[in-house]
């Protein structure tokens, strides 16, 4: 008698497994398009033109930033993305002029192409988004903060260079977190070249880009060199993304 109703016991949890894995429904989905814009920063307003870049990039993570991310590249800026229905996504957003400006492969370890070229802009964003409550329309803002050289006594001449030496080996940026890792060795160069006066003293007489985070980070024994003149040493320098930092002094 125990033996049967050892027996009945098994196939009535078979059967009420069975029952449940039948309820179970495929998630429903949805498809949604983002639209990117680009914004500047109020120290350098838009033209009546709008912001273009040549280079756009998408990924989208289910749930965390640890998910294998949906990834999407175009010239456009728009994307066309299949969503899980109520599900939170996090996107990562980013726009430059191309893989020859920076290494994209992935947007939670961005880094400069060639650290040896004087930088260029770039923007980003992050957004979490879900279908219930979804707005496609994503502003990117720059992921790099602007260097601005200013000679107070005024610059002279018609092809003059600039070295600029980091006090890093690489700059890596996180989309995910916002944050920037300035990496340890060799520093850092960037030279830029073929550098005129400009029409006031009080203005820059040239620019370089770098990679910073979105909170105010400082770098140390910043290096910079007019043409020949004696390379000069600036203690601390305060950089953010979307930021301008004014190096203001007697370059030669």
């Amino acid at each position: 008698m125990k033996k049967i109703l050892y027996i009945i016991g098994v196939l009535l949890a078979l059967a009420s497994c069975t029952e449940e894995d039948a309820a179970v429904q495929p998630q429903e989905v949805t498809t949604q398009t983002f639209s990117v814009a680009i914004s500047e920063p109020d120290y350098a307003p838009q033209t009546r033109a709008t912001v273009t870049m040549s280079r756009y990039l998408l990924e989208m993570y289910e749930g965390s930033l640890s998910a294998t991310p949906v990834r999407q590249e175009n010239s456009s800026g728009t994307f066309s993305v299949v969503m899980k229905k109520g599900v939170d996504y996090i996107c990562l957003f980013w726009a430059d002029e191309g893989a020859d400006a920076y290494d994209a492969s992935n947007l939670q370890a961005v880094e400069q192409a060639t650290a040896t070229h004087p930088g260029t802009t770039a923007y980003c964003a992050r957004v979490t988004v879900n279908s219930n409550n979804f707005d496609g329309n994503i502003t990117l803002r720059r992921a790099v903060a602007e260097l601005s050289f200013i000679d107070k006594n005024g610059l002279t001449g018609a092809d003059n260079t600039l070295t600029v030496t980091y006090p890093y080996a690489s700059a890596v940026m996180n989309l995910g977190t916002g944050k920037v890792t300035y990496n340890t060795g060799s520093s850092v160069v960037h030279t830029l070249t073929g550098i005129t006066s400009p029409t006031s003293s009080a203005e820059a007489f040239a620019s370089d880009f770098i990679l910073a985070p979105a909170e105010e980070r400082s770098l140390r024994e910043l290096k910079l060199q007019l043409n020949n003149e004696e390379e000069k040493t600036i203690p601390e320098v305060v950089v953010q993304a979307n930021y301008k930092t004014k190096i203001t002094g007697e370059y030669k």
